[in-house]
């Protein structure tokens, strides 16, 4: 059973524009441009009593008593987006002949930063060993929870922090950007008479480019002895004093919670204190940074016809459209720590097995073998998709109508900027020795609708 208790400081500041010239009476010329900051604070707390191990006779349809842990989490995180938006259009209105033509450009941007403003993004302090009981469950919470220490049976108090030892600390910070470009232009002209008929034409372009970073890096805190888990490592010293006045929800009492600020504090005074994965940090990183651009160019054409009194109408047409997708990925390839001779030939040694650079699983290693965004997708497709649809005046009250048409739903960006995983090609193929990848080539989900 767990339960927050969040707070929140969220500034936002939008403007915007609109600038309309007209030209001549059928002439329009346009320009907007839209503004959005967003810049949030956020502080999450969680307090975790999770039962582990139940005896066979330790249970009812009410209650349920084992041996657990109790976490106490703490997560922070400045937050901010920033987004901003100019489009250009020119509309000519005529008796004759209608056009239109714009442009239009999207930029937004996100940051998440814990660590280089100067807190930890989460923090966890445990309560290891102890037995948990929970009494009177009902459909909101159990009624009553107790913790006890599971060798001497003695009551533990789960909200007060001296009884926690300091676990992780964690830094994730995200770099996002999403770039739109769009341009369009469109011709239409309108043939009055006994059977009144339009036709239009059209050009559109459209640009979605998607650019992620995510770093995420562990502290695990040992303590001045070097060891985990013992006297040195109580959670007391990192007491938010002001937020562990407030009142928990469903009728906990008053928690003692964790600083992030503090805790980070900790570990910039005494580095030695913490323990840090760099492999897994820069695994991390490689596998949350990705880079997607998808063009889509497209043509149409289409027709509006109206027969017996225009009592029938009809409009149809055809829609071509051209993607290209283009995305960078992960990269592992355990051949790049391989020892190879003036010829490019691996070097095998005494065993059979290929020499290594640097030692299997460590940091050297790993920066030579899981490359950042060195897999590279690219992808393209045409599709057309036809379209009529039809509108009949049955009476003045009832209208019929009827429709075909095509549609396309295109694969997500991950799908193209994903990871690739290529074997040791001094080993046989085996079930984890192979090529793995997102399919790329995977074609786009398509429907033909009546």
């Amino acid at each position: 059973f767990s339960f927050d208790l969040d707070t929140k400081l969220t500034t936002r500041a939008s403007i915007g524009a609109t600038v309309d010239y007209k030209l001549t009476p059928n002439d329009n010329l346009s320009f907007s441009f839209q503004y959005a900051n967003n810049d949030a604070m956020v502080y999450g707390r969680r307090m975790n009593f999770q039962i582990l191990r139940v005896e066979p006779d330790d249970f009812t349809p009410t209650s349920t008593r084992g041996t657990g842990t109790v976490t106490v989490q703490g997560g922070v995180y400045s937050r901010n987006g920033t987004t901003y938006m100019p489009s250009l259009s020119y509309r000519h209105d005529g008796t004759v002949w209608k056009s239109e033509v714009g442009a239009g450009f999207s930029h937004a941007t996100g940051h998440d930063r814990n660590v280089s403003k100067g807190f930890f993004n989460s923090t966890f302090a445990t309560l290891f060993d102890v037995t948990i009981s929970f009494q009177d469950i009902n459909y909101l919470r159990p009624a009553a929870i107790s913790v006890a220490d599971t060798t001497t049976g003695a009551p533990v108090n789960p909200y007060v922090l001296s009884n926690y030892s300091l676990s992780t600390g964690n830094d994730q910070e995200l770099d996002g950007v999403d770039t739109k470009r769009s341009a369009y232009a469109n011709l239409r002209r309108d043939f009055y008479g006994r059977v009144p008929v339009a036709v239009k034409a059209g050009l559109d372009f459209r640009q979605s480019i998607r650019d992620k970073r995510r770093s995420n890096k562990g502290f695990s805190f040992v303590g001045a002895d070097g060891v985990a888990r013992t006297a040195d490592d109580n959670a007391s010293v990192i007491l938010d004093e002001s937020i562990s006045q407030r009142i928990p929800p469903y009728g906990f009492p008053r928690v003692q919670w964790m600083d992030n600020v503090k805790y980070y504090d900790l570990y910039k005074a005494n580095p030695g204190y913490f323990t840090v994965n760099e492999v897994a940090a820069h695994n991390n990183a490689t596998n949350n940074s990705k880079h997607a651009e998808e063009v889509i160019s497209s043509a149409y054409i289409r027709g509006d016809v109206q027969f017996f009194d225009r009592r029938l109408k009809l409009v149809g047409g055809v829609r071509a459209e051209q993607t290209n997708v283009k995305a960078e990925g992960r990269l592992l390839d355990p051949t790049r720590n391989f020892q190879r001779d003036a010829s490019g030939k691996v070097i095998l040694g005494p065993t059979g097995t290929a020499q290594l650079i640097a030692p299997a699983g460590t940091l050297a290693a790993v920066q030579l073998t899981t490359i950042d965004r060195g897999l590279r997708a690219r992808k393209e497709y045409l599709r057309w998709f036809p379209s009529i649809n039809a509108s009949f005046n049955v009476r003045d009250n009832l209208i019929a109508r009827a429709g075909y048409y095509w549609s396309v739903g295109r694969p997500n960006f991950a799908q193209y900027a994903g990871a690739l995983n290529l074997p040791d090609t001094e080993r046989p193929p085996s079930t984890g020795n192979r090529i793995s990848v997102a399919n790329a080539g995977i074609k786009a989900w398509s429907a033909k609708t009546t």
